[in-house]
């Protein structure tokens, strides 16, 4: 009987053993990003925010990561916001963050941006599958990343994200070669220095269906920004497209008046702001750090007369945005 009880307690003993050491080389084999583009970092920035001392989340792809600096909205309007963004942010995974983001915080408005209907996806809505997934697994919940999982991966392959170490065993060839450029992030932004110039594009008024998958996860922000009693504004940053891919955007808007959800297309009126699409873009899809400054200043403005502007004033909460400011002055050039 007493060898049966040490047999057990030796068996579970090394069973408990095996799955400690494979959760450490899980955790040894999550993709490291110390780009610019980094959303490990971001993530990591949003959780140290004080808490409930958001007014403004904003979420989507790269297109507000070098669109739109929460440190000169704090500056000019006192609003504190916060870049919640990833490298092709689509819908799918927009609705995961917000569901992970309003744990810690009440942010009065969510500014989504529209860009997901501007981006190629596969057959199951995936956008560039390996690397979009092993970038941004790991910074969701698991009960948005099931989710997730469940929405865009195959059954027999939901194993290869939920265990890194399976899908991700070469990556550590990588690390020492990547240079840390995550000093250039600030509150989620990361400026552009680039500039390439643009005729000012001429719009339709036609329509083109989205792709169902993105009416569903937009759907569903929707239905939780009410659910939760926040307001809602959707919007597109300056982009240069084809009448194809904006008649996509006409029936997001098309939508979101139906729901009775803002909206607003930066590009409809970029001349009566100021801004210049031959000194102000990066490339077709990204504004430089010249056209994020017009874009900001507009976007605050617009915040502050509709949504009221900043209601988070603690003095940690001040001290917080404060320093961001500080460090973005210091590294600037």
């Amino acid at each position: 009987m007493k060898e049966t009880i040490s047999n057990t307690v030796r068996f579970t003993a090394f069973i408990l053993l095996a799955l400690l050491m494979l959760a450490g080389l899980n955790h040894l084999f999550l993709y490291r990003d110390k780009s610019i583009w980094s959303t490990d970092v971001r993530m990591k920035t949003y959780q140290e925010l004080p808490e409930n001392s958001i007014d403004i989340l904003f979420l989507g792809s790269s297109n507000i990561m070098s669109g739109i600096n929460p440190v000169q909205l704090w500056e000019e309007t006192g609003i504190q916001s916060y870049n919640y963004c990833s490298r092709a942010q689509s819908f799918a995974f927009s609705y995961g963050y917000l569901t992970d983001a309003l744990k810690t915080q009440s942010p009065e408005c969510v500014v989504l941006d529209a860009y997901s209907v501007l981006l190629d996806k596969s057959s199951n809505g995936i956008i560039d599958t390996d690397f979009h997934f092993g970038i941004n697994m790991d910074n969701l919940s698991p009960a948005s990343r099931t989710e997730l999982l469940k929405t865009f991966v195959k059954r027999e392959e939901q194993l290869l994200y939920l265990f890194p170490l399976l899908k991700n065993h070469n990556y550590y060839q990588t690390w020492e070669h990547v240079e840390d450029e995550t000093d250039q992030i600030f509150l989620g932004f990361c400026p552009a220095d680039l500039t390439e110039p643009y005729e000012t594009p001429a719009y339709t008024d036609a329509t083109r269906p989205m792709d169902e998958i993105d009416r569903i996860y937009l759907e569903k922000i929707i239905r939780l920004c009410q659910e939760k009693e926040i307001d809602l504004f959707v919007i597109k940053t300056p982009v240069v497209c084809s009448d194809s891919y904006h008649s996509v955007l006409n029936d997001v808007k098309q939508m979101c008046s139906d729901l009775q959800v803002d909206y607003y297309d930066m590009s409809e009126d970029a001349r009566d702001w100021g801004f210049d699409y031959s000194s102000d873009m990066m490339n077709e899809y990204h504004v430089n750090q010249n056209g994020a400054r017009k874009v900001t200043a507009r976007l605050g403005r617009i915040l502050t007369e509709q949504y009221g502007g900043s209601v988070s004033d603690t003095r940690i909460s001040q001290w917080f945005w404060a320093q961001e400011s500080e460090r973005m002055q210091k590294t600037s050039p």
